[in-house]
């Protein structure tokens, strides 16, 4: 009988200390999973966050940053310069890349002075177009194409520039590029698909001034 009951005890103690074990292995392994789906929690949590810091600090640059209200402004700097015929003002707003690829600014302006400086009776800005590179919320470049409308001479024209308000990798890009002139007549007859063959790639091969007469 005594040699019955020790072996019971002996058992029982066994299942005893296996149900510890278990139960000890049980919490730990709870404690990893939670520790696990916590840290990913987290990770989630800090990604929106970091999303959502992100997104107001663009908010916060976009209104701040106004290229609307940027290209306004430098359209009537421009016309300013020229109903002043303005030569050193003018050739100022464009950037160090444009007059080193240009390398006869000084006569492209010239001529365009005598042309029409002192001599526009009329004109508006009609709207822009804008792209950028935008990292963690702050500009890192900002490109415009701006639309304005002017009277010479009894005829009206139309004239885009071409501008980077910001370039923080490449500072010498900061400024005006080039400007397209055209007349309404000309530019009213050309079809969309013409407009972008004529406006866009060959502006790059014309910086400073490139006045289009069909």
């Amino acid at each position: 009988m005594n040699g019955d009951g020790s072996m019971k005890k002996k058992h029982t103690g066994l299942i005893i200390a296996a149900t510890s074990i278990f139960m000890t292995a049980l919490v730990i392994l709870n404690l990893f999973v939670f520790m696990s789906c916590t840290s990913k929690m987290k990770g989630y949590v800090d990604e929106k966050m970091l999303e959502i810091l992100q997104t107001r600090r663009i908010n916060r640059q976009n209104k701040a940053f106004d290229e609307g209200k940027i290209a306004e402004n430098q359209a009537n700097v421009i016309f300013t310069a020229i109903e002043n015929s303005d030569k050193e003002t003018f050739k100022a707003l464009f950037s160090q890349k444009a007059l080193a690829d240009c390398g006869d600014a000084d006569g492209q302006i010239d001529d365009f002075m005598e042309r029409f400086g002192s001599k526009i009776t009329s004109w508006k800005y009609s709207g822009m177009s804008a792209s950028g590179d935008v990292e963690y919320g702050e500009y890192k470049q900002s490109e415009i194409w701006a639309m304005t409308e002017f009277e010479y001479d009894g005829n009206a024209y139309v004239m885009f520039f071409h501008t980077f308000p910001i370039d923080i990798n490449n500072p010498e890009n900061v400024g005006i590029y080039n400007i397209f002139i055209t007349s309404r007549l000309i530019y009213n007859e050309m079809k969309d698909r013409t407009r972008k063959n004529i406006m866009y790639p060959e502006m790059a091969e014309h910086p400073i001034i490139w006045i289009y007469e069909g």
